[in-house]
């Protein structure tokens, strides 16, 4: 039920490039969030917020739910976030209370990057 329209999605940019364009154009919240799952072989998973079943879904959990779990061990996370009206970048760290950074931990993502209210990225290493 979380198809994006179309489903022309470039996966030969890179993962924070992608994160971006899916943040501004296919999340339909006032905060507009896009989460993209990358590994050495290139994207392979992608999600954005949304309303979902009323109760919403955080994009990090749609970018896993739409993902080859299989592929989750060591790849990386990467987060844009962006407010609809004003344009300005948010963090997009992935939240502690909906869960997203338990998920990070579950599926031992190796690095997670997200915007910055700066614009700029930061990035968090696991082991």
């Amino acid at each position: 039920s979380f198809k994006p329209e179309g489903d022309n999605v470039n996966t030969k940019c890179s993962p924070r490039e992608l994160a971006i364009e899916l943040c501004l154009r296919r999340s339909s919240c006032q905060v507009q969030v896009a989460a993209v799952i990358s590994d050495k072989k290139g994207i392979f998973s992608w999600g954005w917020n949304n309303n979902g079943n009323g109760k919403g879904l955080c994009a990090e959990k749609h970018a896993i739910l739409r993902s080859n779990r299989s592929r989750l061990k060591g790849s990386v996370l990467t987060v844009a976030g962006r407010r609809k009206k004003s344009g300005n970048w948010v963090e997009a760290k992935p939240c502690v209370k909906r869960h997203c950074w338990s998920l990070v931990i579950k599926y031992r993502f190796k690095k997670v990057e997200f915007t910055m209210k700066t614009g700029e990225w930061i990035e968090i290493y696991l082991s």
